[in-house]
C-alpha cells in the first residue's frame, strides 16, 4: 500500500470515527429537540423537505390575534414563519429532500468531520503541514466545537461547516497553486467557495461584521498575491447565490433584509442594550458597530468566566503558544523554516493577525450581550449560548496551539510520538469527560432528560385530541408542532385567547404541578370568567396535564 492510499484510509477512518461521535444524540437518545430554536429549526426542516414551503397556516391564528405558535416560531397574520434566520431550515430541509429526514442529523455529523479535515487543510497552506494537522487534531476533540456539532439542529457548527469549506475553496480560487490545481478552470473553485459563502451567509447573517472584518484585512494584507480575477469571479458567484435567500426574506417578511427576529439581518434585536461609556464613545456608529450593544469591560469579564476559566486547560495551551511566539522573538530566530512561510509565499503572522483581529471582534460583539439561558446556579456549562457564539474563537484558537505543539515536539526529538501521543490521550479524554459527563448539560445527561420527557410527551399526545389547543411554559418545543401550542399560561393575552377558543377546540394546560391553591385561584379567578373550569387529567414527575373544560357562560368575552 503507498504512502498516498494510506493517508486516504487513515483520514476515511478518522471521519466516520469522528461523525459517530458527534452524532451521539442521533442514534442514542429519542429524536425531540432540546431548546425550542432546535425545535423551530426541526419543524421547518420537515416542511422544506415534505412540502417545500416556509410559511405554515394556522387558521385559528386569525381568532386569537396570533397567540397560537410556540417560542422560536413567528405568527404573522394566519401564518406560522421561522422566528429567526432561515438558511439552516433551508439547508437542512434540502439535504433531507435528498437523503431523507431521519439522515439528517448522521449527515450533519458527517460534514462537521469533513470540516475538521478541511480546517486542517486550511491551515497547513498558512502554516505548514504539520501544524495543519496539529490543528485538525486538536479541533476534532475540541470540547465547544464537540458539544455543538452534536446538536445539528443549532445552526452554529453548521454555519462554520459551510464557512470552513467556503474558505477552503476562496482559498484555492484566489491564491492559485501550481501543479494540477492549475488545471481548473480559475472560475470553477471561485463558483463552488461563492456560493458556499451565500448559504452560510444566510445561514447566520448576524455574523456578518466579523466576516467583513476578516475579508477586509484579507484583502490589505494580501493584495499582492492575489489573483483578482478568482477574487471577482467568488463575490459574483455569492451575489448570486444569495438571490434566493433575499427573495425568500421578501416573501416572508416583506423586505429583503428582514429576519423572524423582527429586525434586519445583520442584528439581533435587544430590550435594553448595554450603553456604558464605550457605547458614548462609538456613539451613532454602536448600532452598525455593535447592534447588540458595546461594553467592553463587561465582555472581556465574561470571555474571562467562560472562554478562559471554562476551558482551562485550551485557554492554558493558546496562552502557552504566545509565551512561545514572545520567546522565540526576544531571542530573534530566523532561521528559516517551513512554517515561516506558506506556499503562498505571504507570512504567517498575516493570517496569525487577521484571525486575532476577529477573535477580539467577537469577544466584544457577543460578550456585550446578556443572553437569557444563563443556569439558575450560576454554573458554567457547555450549554450556555455564549460558547456557541464564540465558537468561531475555539476553532481559531487551535491554530497557535497546533504551532506551539509542532515547535516544542520537534524538540523531544526520538520521544516526540510517545510524548505527544499520550498528552494527546489526556487531552482528548478531558474533553470526552466534559462534553459528555458534565452536568446539566453533557450529552447523557441531555440523553437521559429526553428520553424521560419522550415518554411524558408520548402520554400528554395519548391523553390530548389531535385538534388540542395546550397551553405551555417551557414544553412548547416538544408538544410542537403534534399540538397546537400557546405560551405562558400566565398573560392576559392567553386568558382572552383561551375565552375566544372555548367550545371550538378541547383545551389543555401542560406545565410544573400546581398546589391546590394556585389550582383555586387559577378555576375562581382567571378561568371563571371566560366560562373556563380546570380538572387534573394526569400528574407526571414534575408537571401534570390540566384540562380546561366548558362549565358555564363566558362574561368576559
Amino acid at each position: 500500500m503507498t504512502s498516498g492510499v494510506r493517508k486516504i484510509w487513515l483520514g476515511a477512518a478518522a471521519v466516520v470515527v469522528l461523525a459517530a461521535g458527534y452524532s451521539f444524540l442521533a442514534w442514542a437518545a429519542p429524536a425531540r429537540p432540546i431548546s425550542p430554536d432546535e425545535s423551530a429549526n426541526m419543524f421547518f426542516a420537515r416542511e422544506v423537505a415534505e412540502r417545500s414551503r416556509l410559511a405554515v397556516p394556522e387558521p385559528l391564528n386569525a381568532l386569537v390575534g396570533g397567540i397560537i405558535h410556540p417560542r422560536s416560531v413567528r405568527a404573522v397574520g394566519d401564518r406560522l414563519l421561522p422566528g429567526g434566520f432561515i438558511g439552516w431550515p433551508v439547508a437542512l430541509g434540502a439535504l433531507g429532500k435528498a437523503i431523507g429526514l431521519d439522515a439528517v442529523p448522521y449527515a450533519a455529523a458527517l460534514l462537521a468531520a469533513l470540516a475538521v479535515l478541511a480546517w486542517g487543510a486550511l491551515v497547513s497552506r498558512f502554516f505548514g503541514r504539520a501544524v495543519g494537522f496539529a490543528a485538525a487534531a486538536l479541533l476534532a476533540i475540541q470540547p465547544v466545537w464537540w458539544y455543538w456539532a452534536s446538536r445539528p439542529y443549532m445552526p452554529n457548527a453548521g454555519f462554520l461547516v459551510l464557512l470552513i469549506g467556503s474558505l477552503w475553496f476562496a482559498v484555492a480560487a484566489a491564491f492559485p497553486r501550481p501543479g494540477r490545481w492549475a488545471r481548473v478552470p480559475f472560475w470553477a473553485e471561485a463558483a463552488v467557495g461563492g456560493l458556499l459563502f451565500a448559504v452560510t451567509f444566510a445561514v447566520r447573517p448576524a455574523e456578518a461584521h466579523w466576516l467583513a472584518l476578516g475579508g477586509l484585512l484579507t484583502v490589505v494584507l494580501f493584495r499582492r498575491a492575489l489573483d483578482w480575477r478568482r477574487l471577482a469571479a467568488f463575490l459574483a458567484a455569492a451575489a448570486l447565490g444569495a438571490l434566493p435567500w433575499l427573495a425568500e426574506n421578501f416573501h416572508l417578511y416583506g423586505s429583503l433584509l428582514a429576519t423572524g427576529y423582527g429586525q434586519d439581518a445583520l442584528g439581533i434585536p435587544v430590550d435594553e442594550a448595554p450603553q456604558g461609556g464605550g457605547a458614548r464613545l462609538l456613539g451613532a456608529l454602536r448600532p452598525y458597530l455593535f447592534p447588540l450593544g458595546f461594553a467592553p469591560r463587561t465582555a472581556l469579564q465574561r470571555f474571562w468566566e467562560y472562554a478562559v476559566a471554562g476551558q482551562p486547560l485550551w485557554a492554558g495551551l493558546v496562552f502557552a503558544a504566545f509565551l512561545l511566539a514572545f520567546w522565540r522573538l526576544l531571542n530573534a530566530d530566523r532561521r528559516s523554516s517551513p512554517d515561516r512561510r506558506n506556499a503562498l509565499g505571504a507570512e504567517p503572522y498575516r493570517v496569525a493577525a487577521i484571525l486575532a483581529a476577529v477573535s477580539f471582534w467577537l469577544v466584544l460583539y457577543y460578550g456585550s450581550y446578556a443572553v437569557q439561558d444563563l443556569p439558575a446556579d450560576g454554573s458554567v456549562t457547555l450549554g450556555v449560548s455564549y460558547y456557541r457564539y464564540w465558537l468561531p474563537i475555539f476553532v481559531v484558537g487551535t491554530v497557535p496551539a497546533a504551532w506551539a505543539a509542532t515547535v516544542l515536539g520537534e524538540r523531544l526529538g526520538r520521544w516526540r510520538p510517545a510524548v505527544m501521543s499520550v498528552c494527546y490521550g489526556l487531552l482528548a479524554f478531558a474533553s470526552f469527560w466534559q462534553v459528555f459527563h458534565q452536568p446539566g448539560s453533557g450529552l447523557l445527561a441531555l440523553r437521559a432528560t429526553l428520553s424521560r420527557q419522550d415518554g411524558e410527551v408520548q402520554a400528554v399526545l395519548a391523553a390530548t385530541e389531535p385538534d388540542a389547543v395546550i397551553v405551555c411554559d417551557q414544553a412548547d418545543k416538544l408538544l410542537f408542532p403534534e399540538r397546537r401550542v400557546i405560551t405562558p399560561l400566565r398573560s392576559e393575552a392567553t386568558y382572552e385567547a383561551l375565552g375566544r377558543l372555548a367550545g371550538r377546540v378541547p383545551l389543555y394546560y401542560y406545565g410544573i404541578s400546581l398546589p391546590p391553591q394556585d389550582i383555586s385561584f387559577l378555576r375562581d379567578v382567571r378561568l371563571e370568567p371566560f366560562g373556563l373550569g380546570v380538572e387534573t387529567v394526569r400528574p407526571f414527575r414534575l408537571e401534570t396535564l390540566y384540562r380546561l373544560p366548558v362549565v358555564g357562560r363566558p362574561d368576559a368575552l
